[in-house]
């Protein structure tokens, strides 16, 4: 238990009466968060990097290297990279990242949302990772003490991967910038002139990689095409613009036509044998179903659940924020409200 909360910067002593472990060992003394990222299986991460390096792209190398050069010569620098979804961007942050920890130094890999940080190794989110303010402002700082173990941590990381920045509010990076600038003083006497201590380089990313991973020439040639479509979407090449709106028209070889039924349409196209009930595992790992809004998510569920034959239970939860400074009561009132609904 002492380990779990020393992930989120707590420990049993903040919540009396709970006992304190008393053990030998180094995991309880000094900087835990920082022993926690030092303590990867180095060599593990060698034979990855040895065995992800030699898979990336011209692109991706050129990110890559200037990356790798800024960190061994402590330039510091801030990347934005850019390119739409299949361009290997989470590819080309695990490479980095096992390049750095292989070596025993410290990366902090941190996303906008929680879904995203499971992709990256060790990911968390910049919220839960930076202490970043819930209700942030122009003003705002991040709830950071100086030699602090999670002071301690930023300071000493070699390089920090934010991925999905652009989903998070300006203010948020502002704060960190703040933070940060005030955090490297005492390493660095100029850090409060520079941003996040280094320069602003754009890089971008092209190739879809996922192209290499279908061998049918004619599934090559779809979604070559399907890939530039998106690319021309994100770049605002599509549709034509008359000052209010912008119509954009969808090809019709990426649209299932189906104005009855189309839950059930684009069901039976994602998932075919889902009816039959002998459905390939497999199957379930690698596909999904998008939607844009919840109402077409619960249809969508509601009619999977309809055709499936296996017996189904529900589990309800309860989330949210308390902004008072006491919620212990607010908390033990949610987790037995959970409790019943579950045994229920």
């Amino acid at each position: 238990m002492e380990k779990l909360l020393n992930a989120w910067n707590k420990s049993l002593s903040d919540y009396p009466p709970m006992p304190i472990p008393d053990e030998n060992n180094d995991w309880f003394f000094g900087n835990r968060l920082l022993f926690e990222e030092m303590s990867y299986d180095r060599e593990a991460l060698m034979h990855q990097h040895n065995s992800l390096h030699p898979k990336i792209t011209d692109e991706q190398l050129l990110i890559y290297n200037k990356v790798m050069a800024d960190v061994e010569t402590e330039k510091g620098g801030m990347y934005f990279v850019y390119g739409y979804g299949g361009t290997g961007k989470t590819f080309l942050w695990k490479t980095i990242s096992a390049a750095l920890w292989s070596k025993g130094e410290v990366v902090l890999n941190v996303a906008s949302s929680g879904i995203a940080s499971l992709l990256l190794p060790g990911g968390r989110t910049a919220h839960s990772r930076f202490a970043i303010p819930i209700a942030v402002t122009e003003d705002s700082t991040c709830n950071i003490k100086q030699r602090s173990p999670l002071a301690e941590l930023i300071i000493k990381s070699k390089l920090i991967i934010w991925d999905e920045a652009p989903m998070m509010h300006k203010h948020c990076f502002e704060a960190l910038d703040r933070t940060m600038r005030d955090l490297m003083r005492f390493k660095n006497s100029k850090s409060s002139t520079m941003t996040f201590g280094g320069k602003n380089s754009v890089l971008r990313l092209t190739k879809n990689l996922r192209l290499r991973g279908v061998s049918n020439e004619d599934g090559v040639e779809k979604l070559d095409s399907f890939a530039k479509w998106i690319a021309d979407l994100g770049d605002g090449k599509l549709g034509e613009d008359n000052g209010v709106d912008c119509n954009i028209m969808i090809p019709s070889s990426i649209v299932l036509e189906n104005e009855v039924d189309p839950i059930r349409q684009i069901v039976e196209s994602t998932f075919p044998e889902y009816c039959s009930g002998n459905m390939d595992e497999r199957q379930l790992e690698n596909r999904a179903i998008l939607a844009p809004t919840l109402d077409v998510v619960d249809e969508v569920n509601e009619y999977m659940n309809g055709i499936n034959q296996a017996a189904s239970m529900t589990y309800l939860s309860c989330d949210s924020v308390c902004k008072a400074e006491t919620n212990f009561d607010m908390q033990s009132q949610i987790t037995h409200w959970d409790c019943a609904m579950v045994q229920g």
